[in-house]
């Protein structure tokens, strides 16, 4: 999904305006969120219908990226069942015959909760795991230690859905002082205003929106370097 994305107050910059210009592939990697059957397969409700449309354009994005040295990292969300990590949402915002659903389909063996059959996933690509929106928030996941062991600088955002999960990891990623790109063919929304108004509100203001060309003509290779390989993490 892509869109015509008008930036935020002339104070941050303008709707043409690149925020970064160049992207170091060694210190870049590419977070992709939430693309696991309970968000994009449809037999499930809770299932953003275009998502299973950007996969094409992800796994482009993660192969021009690993070419270049950089490393690509599937973001998972995981149910807890451990109320106190998340009190506030589970009891206050779901309904309590969703919340029941959340944990049982996010459970970590569930299908739902499986990352979608033809992402382009390899071997030294690494998944990290998150329990909350934002894979930086605290007590979510350990994405802000992997990226520090790594030296990584930048981060382009994919997944869905555009104005949740990817926003909010996009954001927290950008006040943690990485650069921060959301990539807009790679991300989609429940409706198409959510989508382009998410990243009207990031660029400029948090960071810059750009297309997979984009960010393939502003890709530099470290001659040599690479920034991937296999590791488990919690």
């Amino acid at each position: 999904m892509q869109a015509n994305v008008q930036s935020g107050p002339a104070i941050y910059g303008t709707s043409t305006d690149r925020v970064f210009t160049a992207i170091q592939a060694s210190r870049c990697a590419l977070l992709v969120i939430d693309m696991q059957n309970y968000f994009v397969d449809l037999q499930y409700p809770t299932a953003v219908a275009d998502a299973a449309a950007t996969v094409p354009a992800i796994n482009r994005m993660a192969d021009l990226l690993r070419n270049s040295g950089g490393c690509v990292i599937w973001i998972r969300t995981l149910s807890t069942m451990d109320d106190s990590r998340w009190s506030v949402f589970e009891d206050h915002i779901l309904a309590p015959q969703a919340k029941s659903l959340r944990q049982a389909l996010l459970h970590p063996d569930h299908h739902a909760s499986q990352l979608v059959s033809n992402l382009d996933r390899q071997p030294q690509d690494l998944i990290v795991h998150k329990t909350r929106f934002s894979a930086i928030a605290p007590q979510s996941s350990n994405l802000l230690t992997v990226l520090q062991e790594r030296n990584i600088e930048t981060v382009l955002i994919a997944g869905t859905a555009t104005n949740v999960c990817c926003e909010s990891t996009a954001k927290d990623a950008a006040v943690a002082n990485y650069k921060s790109i959301m990539i807009e063919d790679c991300l989609s929304a429940h409706t198409d205003a959510a989508h382009i108004y998410s990243l009207a509100n990031f660029k400029g203001v948090f960071g810059d929106v750009l297309s997979v060309d984009q960010c393939a003509a502003s890709l530099h290779k470290d001659r040599g370097s690479t920034n991937s390989r296999q590791v488990s993490t919690p």
